[in-house]
């Protein structure tokens, strides 16, 4: 199904979607195409990019982040689109990653109130009331859309 969706590119930035080459349903598992010496977006820019950016490289950064967002763009309206209901039915079907996003984008969050409350401390409330909204939105399958989590570049 994903095949389907274009490259985007901006610049010399292609970003494209691997080529699925198996998929099991019962284990919720997908082998990809082999991307031989691919790097993380962070590893890419550890290794290519010191702090703070060279003024040369800004527009190469700008490229790379708008090719990475058409992408995803794209990604997001195919995956939402109404003709592609079974995309949309199975993705629903994971909770368990649904639960598990939510405790690190939201519950967690929390978490890090208290570790620095001279500074989130003001936010605390309106933190709280957005993980509790967002558990609501979990819990009720009907509206959700398909989403991209794996941009996140970790510590």
């Amino acid at each position: 199904m994903l095949e389907e969706l274009p490259p985007s590119q901006s610049g010399n930035w292609v970003v494209k979607t691997p080529r699925l080459l198996h998929f099991d349903p019962v284990a919720n598992n997908q082998i990809q195409e082999l991307v031989p010496a691919a790097l993380s977006l962070k590893n890419y820019a550890f290794k290519h990019y010191a702090a703070p950016t060279p003024v040369g490289l800004e527009q190469q950064c700008i490229a790379l982040g708008q090719a990475l967002g058409r992408w995803l763009k794209t990604f997001h309206a195919w995956a939402n689109h109404p003709d592609r209901p079974k995309v949309r039915e199975l993705v629903s079907q994971n909770k368990q990653l649904q639960h598990v996003k939510h405790m690190i984008n939201y519950s967690a969050l929390l978490g890090v109130v208290t570790r620095f409350p001279s500074i989130l401390g003001p936010s605390k409330d309106i933190l709280e009331e957005i993980r509790d909204n967002t558990a609501k939105e979990v819990a009720d399958d009907g509206p959700l859309s398909v989403i991209h989590g794996d941009f996140w570049t970790g510590k």
